[in-house]
């Protein structure tokens, strides 16, 4: 792959995921929107030239929720999720999150785990070898940003494009598209979404910032659609442990 990692190399992370939800989940004809921020320690514990291994250590999270013109509700509980860590995994097929060997946690703290290590995940544009500027590729088939509760099937389409290569810095392109079948209270719903990701990444530094967007539309063809917007931003800079 084109990447050439540094074992031991540190770098500090700043995560911003804003999803918003139309109508609201209560029904009511509103707009909730879930904000979470947090702030990681990237290490490097593996780097050969066909598998890196990366440790992330949450430092910091803060979650909240806004509905309309109501005062924003925090969400204390996220906050739980200090010194938790996760693992992703790199190869030329794309990043892999690592099955976790922690104890269990409560399952709001899970999802809020899952949310930013999915968020990290996708964000690893891994280009192919001796890569070329316009060059497009296409990597495992996983769903930037995840998928939304209850989710019993998904067809997801990726595609990676190299928009810019200059000395040892690449900017990669990425537009996905996914549909979802979901299944909850009984219920079962029909999801489309898309979405746009750009990703900066450094050969020897590897991910230096990515920024997504992306929108989904979920329908039981008897209740008004529901409109779920998502994005999100990753900077990294140098750090130590």
């Amino acid at each position: 792959m084109w990447l050439s990692l540094i074992p031991n190399d540190a770098q500090r992370v700043s995560l911003v995921d804003r999803q918003s939800i139309w109508p609201a989940p209560d029904g009511t004809d509103a707009e909730m929107i879930i904000t979470l921020k947090a702030e990681l320690l990237q290490t490097v514990l593996l780097a050969t030239p066909r598998v890196c291994r990366i440790h992330y250590r949450i430092d910091s999270v803060d979650a909240a929720m806004h509905m309309d013109n109501r005062p924003t509700v925090p969400w204390p509980q996220a906050a739980a999720l200090k010194d938790h860590s996760f693992e992703l995994m790199l190869t030329e097929k794309g990043a892999m999150i690592v099955p976790t060997v922690e104890g269990k946690i409560p399952a709001r703290l899970r999802s809020w785990l899952n949310l930013i290590s999915e968020d990290m995940r996708s964000c690893w544009a891994v280009p192919p070898d001796a890569v070329t500027e316009g060059q497009t590729w296409r990597l495992l088939p996983a769903v930037p940003g995840g998928l939304p509760p209850g989710t019993s099937a998904a067809r997801v389409e990726i595609d990676y494009q190299l928009d810019r290569l200059r000395d040892n810095n690449a900017d990669v392109g990425v537009d996905f598209a996914v549909t979802v079948t979901i299944e909850a209270d009984g219920v079962e719903k029909q999801g489309e979404g898309s979405g746009h990701a750009d990703i900066a990444l450094h050969r020897e530094i590897g991910l230096r910032q990515g920024e997504r967007r992306g929108r989904m539309e979920i329908s039981d063809g008897r209740t008004r659609n529901q409109v779920i917007r998502s994005s999100m931003q990753v900077v990294c800079r140098a750090g130590d442990p």
